[in-house]
């Protein structure tokens, strides 16, 4: 008894000496990201600046994170930089020397198009890049950087730790306008409010031509359930067809900026897709900016939606088709999806881009994580209490060192994704090496069900 007791008290030891290097760590981290503040100049890629009461401003808010900084941006210095395969950045007081592998084009042949009253024509699609790689000396660690011509949004994780720079909007001044990013450490998002709504799923019996038939279904099922039997090698690629609306360019700027937002999530949202449990890979072919919305009721802008761009997804060929909306959402709902089902006129669903007075502050991971669960029900992945078939289409939740409550995407509310706990980018998964069980297994229904969802074109 002496025995065990004397083991308990050491793993209690353990997990306050592991706490206690967390707080140093977010410490020095705090201390770093005050010494960038008082500095003028980052580095020769991201300079910071200012901001004059005098500056005309069309900003996002950051009332959630307590320390961040404005700078501008030299994307082209810096992919001439990052194109030599090393690069060393200055993000909150430290310099990081990364290893970067070789830029991936990640729109190439890709169209870009604008649908408004007169129609649907196409314009020129930026060129966008991604550039992966490490910081040298932290081996687990990892770094991505979107990149076009004219922005940049990326990150760099060390262990929980992750630095953030994204878009924030632009200033005018002097009659000169000029893009702005913010600069931020994930140890300083602190989200308040109350939790928005979970009343994300639209039960809808509109029924279109594009019913599969018992046969067609039949092959698709027979595909999918061998498929989920075993371990996925190669991934099963589906369409996404990528539309924002009026309010998303209010809020990021011109195509190009707009675009290289979408993209960026869409490379955070593949990595949970990709895995080897789910093995799914979305691959956007095509971006439009959809003039024409005008609904801000959860459910009608998602009917909506689908009334105006059904056309645009047949035309493109698209599997699914996604609506990332700047508007604030009625009800304090921040997403919307259709229940799934075979009807490929049920492959819609949407996400809003701005925060609301509740824990979604609508930061670069917050908007990515709930790009993700819309995009979840599509393929039959549900909420923790979701009490229809698959039983096991469920979402989990754990602790983290025996202190923070974690969830997996498909959480009913969006908990927020803090520095330790909160909202985490993983599906709930009957695997050694996830979180979930036989009961909660959304990894499973998206599994099961990707082959059917890749034949909605």
């Amino acid at each position: 008894m002496r025995n065990k007791q004397t083991i308990a008290i050491c793993f209690v030891i353990a997990i306050i000496c592991s706490m206690a290097a967390s707080a140093e760590a977010v410490e020095a981290s705090n201390d770093n990201l005050q010494a960038s503040v008082e500095s003028d100049t980052l580095n020769e890629h991201f300079e910071k600046i200012s901001i004059d009461k005098s500056d005309r401003l069309n900003l996002r808010s950051f009332d959630s994170i307590k320390k961040y900084d404005f700078v501008t941006v030299d994307p082209i210095a810096f992919q001439k930089d990052a194109n030599s395969g090393e690069i060393t950045i200055e993000i909150a007081g430290e310099d990081f020397k990364l290893e970067l592998e070789p830029a991936i084009y990640i729109n190439e042949g890709d169209t870009l198009a604008i649908h408004n009253e007169t129609g649907l024509y196409e314009i020129e699609m930026p060129e966008i890049y991604t550039y992966n790689g490490k910081v040298v000396g932290y081996p687990e660690s990892k770094t991505r950087f979107t990149v076009s011509d004219t922005g940049l949004v990326g990150r760099v994780e060390i262990g929980d730790i992750k630095y953030i720079i994204e878009r924030a909007g632009y200033i005018e001044r002097d009659g000169k306008k000029t893009a702005v990013n913010v600069v931020y450490s994930n140890v300083d998002i602190s989200p308040s409010g109350t939790l928005p709504s979970s009343d994300d799923l639209v039960y809808d019996s509109t029924e279109t031509s594009d019913t599969f038939t018992s046969g067609e279904l039949s092959t698709q099922a027979i595909a999918s359930s061998m498929i989920s039997t075993q371990s996925t090698k190669s991934a099963t690629t589906v369409d996404l067809l990528a539309i924002y609306d009026g309010e998303f360019r209010d809020i990021f700027g011109n195509y190009d900026d707009c675009c290289n937002e979408i993209y960026d999530m869409m490379e955070t949202v593949n990595e949970v897709y990709s895995s080897s449990d789910i093995g799914v890979n979305l691959d956007i072919t095509h971006v439009v900016r959809d003039t024409g919305l005008d609904e801000t009721n959860g459910t009608a802008l998602l009917n909506e939606f689908r009334d105006r761009d059904d056309f645009v997804k047949e035309y493109y060929n698209c599997d699914i088709a996604f609506l990332y909306t700047g508007k604030e959402i009625d009800d304090n709902v921040i997403g919307k999806a259709y229940k799934y089902d075979t009807t490929p006129n049920k492959a819609y669903a949407l996400a809003q881009m701005t925060p609301g007075n509740s824990t979604y502050t609508a930061d670069l991971d917050d908007r990515s994580m709930v790009v993700a669960h819309e995009i979840g029900h599509v393929f039959n992945a549900h909420h923790e209490d979701y009490n229809e078939t698959p039983i096991y289409a469920k979402a989990t939740q754990w602790t983290y060192l025996q202190v923070w409550d974690r969830y997996s995407i498909m959480y009913s509310q969006f908990q927020g994704i803090g520095y330790l706990g909160g909202m985490q980018f993983e599906f709930s998964t009957n695997t050694s090496t996830g979180n979930g069980d036989a009961d909660h297994d959304n990894a499973r229904s998206i599994r099961e069900v990707k082959n059917i969802v890749a034949a909605f074109e």
